[in-house]
């Protein structure tokens, strides 16, 4: 009976083995897909918040007009810095882009150096008692160039030598601008104006 009791007891262990094992194992198995489950949900998480910043990112490359209204003001208030002492070239270079930029510091009418190399070779320059954005008639969104229709009040004054044209009397005009703008090296800035009538 002992050697009855001893070989239970064997087959019984292995079998509750077994049984251990095999719980073993469908446990592996029920276990291995919650996890790649898991895995799964975190990649779909992880893709969405990939797209969320990249269409933050697009979104950053679409100018709003409250954007393009802030260059504005800007711009405005650097002018008293780049059309007279001390002509800061990098303030043209962050407002300005394209043919508004060439014209500024690069050629001018006459073909030479800029309406701003113009003004310092003459000992000319402006003084600016103020220039308001009075009104928006209009913004158009573009990703390529948006433009801003404004209305602008301005009070300036050429000022320098009289024997070149540049001692001349105050000016207060109201006037239509359109302005156009486009990235450069990510950064939105003025790439153009035109004065209208309309």
């Amino acid at each position: 009976m002992k050697e009855n009791q001893q070989g239970m007891d064997w087959q019984d262990r292995v079998i509750i083995g077994s049984v251990i094992a095999g719980a073993l194992i469908i446990a592996v198995v029920l276990i291995k897909p919650q996890s790649q489950r898991a895995i799964l949900s975190n990649n779909t998480l992880s893709n969405s918040s990939q797209t969320a910043t990249q269409s933050t990112a697009k979104s950053k490359n679409v100018l709003t007009e409250s954007e393009a209204i802030n260059i504005l003001k800007g711009w405005y208030n650097a002018k008293s810095k780049i059309f007279a002492p001390p002509f800061s070239r990098s303030l043209v270079a962050q407002y300005t882009t394209g043919p508004l930029y060439q014209r500024i510091l690069e050629k001018s009418e006459e073909g030479s150096k800029g309406s701003q190399g113009w003004l310092k070779d003459r000992g000319c320059y402006y003084t600016y008692d103020f220039s308001n954005i009075e009104k928006v008639w209009s913004f158009k969104e573009s990703k390529v160039t948006p433009l801003l229709k404004i209305i602008i009040y301005e009070r300036l004054q050429l000022k320098g030598s009289s024997s070149h044209g540049c001692n001349s009397p105050l000016e207060t005009y109201r006037k239509n601008v359109t302005y156009w703008f486009q990235q450069d090296n990510g950064t939105w800035k003025i790439y153009e104006y035109k004065i209208t009538d309309d």
